[in-house]
């Protein structure tokens, strides 16, 4: 299991077996390097934002001139608990409420 600082939700956001498993049967192109990437949308993402505004998931994004693409990263945000989901590279934004920018 992995932790990582997340300023943005004031604490560390946590990376189960389970999630990295998933992460590296499903987003297979994302295993190298991925702890760092992941580390990084967290700690300076470019954007946050929730899919509705009801939903407990927060999508952090962050691009990377090395990937030429974003570092996804979808964290299920509880009181006292906050997890990932899962985390990809992708060249589009998703769709949804922007609740952070960098400017």
């Amino acid at each position: 299991m992995e932790f990582f600082p997340c300023p943005y939700l004031g604490g560390m956001v946590e990376l189960n077996e389970e999630r990295e498993q998933h992460v590296r049967e499903k987003h297979s192109d994302f295993l190298t390097e991925r702890l760092y990437y992941v580390a990084g949308a967290l700690a300076d993402p470019d954007r946050i934002l929730r899919k509705t505004p009801d939903s407990d998931t927060i999508v952090f994004y962050r691009w990377y001139d090395d990937l030429d693409k974003y570092v996804l990263v979808a964290v299920v945000n509880h009181p006292g608990r906050d997890w990932i989901v899962t985390a990809f590279v992708t060249r589009r934004l998703q769709r949804g409420e922007i609740i952070w920018r960098r400017h």
